[in-house]
């Protein structure tokens, strides 16, 4: 499955850790979103795993984070060797500002607005914000991200970050409208 560059540092141990991690969630029903490996190298690491229900039916709750957390810890031993030591585990819902990751989560969020962040400046810029227009196997399409109406391509290998970017305003606007 096509994704993006991400973090190349722990990409190996990211991989390795999402081919154990996405069978199990994905058996009990939920997507693995994004696993993130963070923490000093002199304390302890921190694996952070963003779960959600699969697209379209809702979002996940903490109930059911906690579930997952259970049958990580009961099936611990895969993972502890890939992760010696002690570890802190992370189990979370991706947030309004979900990660996007893989080809099916640009493929999700078109006409969302997003933030990308670039391995290299393009235009003396690694920090690109616009809406999502379109995506293809093995680039996405962005409006808005040159300050203008124009239409920019990114490929999938030279972006290291990308998240949807919530439009607070208008979400405080909605929730104001169904609260009045």
């Amino acid at each position: 499955m096509k994704r993006i560059r991400g973090d190349v540092r722990n990409r190996d141990l990211i991989n390795k850790v999402e081919a154990l991690a996405a069978p199990l969630i994905e058996s009990l029903g939920f997507e693995l979103i994004h696993v993130e490996l963070s923490g000093a190298p002199a304390g302890r690491p921190s694996l952070r795993l963003s779960v959600d229900r699969p697209f379209g039916s809702g979002r996940i709750t903490i109930d059911e984070c906690v579930r997952i957390h259970r049958a990580i810890e009961h099936n611990i031993h895969e993972f502890d060797d890939l992760l010696p030591g002690a570890y802190t585990l992370d189990i979370s819902s991706p947030g309004l500002n979900r990660p996007l990751v893989y080809q099916r989560d640009f493929s999700r969020h078109i006409g969302t607005n997003i933030q990308l962040v670039l391995a290299e400046p393009r235009s003396g810029r690694s920090r690109i914000v616009g809406r999502l227009c379109g995506v293809s196997d093995e680039a996405v399409e962005v409006r808005g991200a040159s300050g203008d109406d124009g239409v920019q391509v990114f490929r999938f290998e030279h972006i290291v970050k990308a998240n949807v970017k919530p439009d607070f305003e208008l979400l405080f606007r909605r929730r104001n409208k169904h609260s009045a």
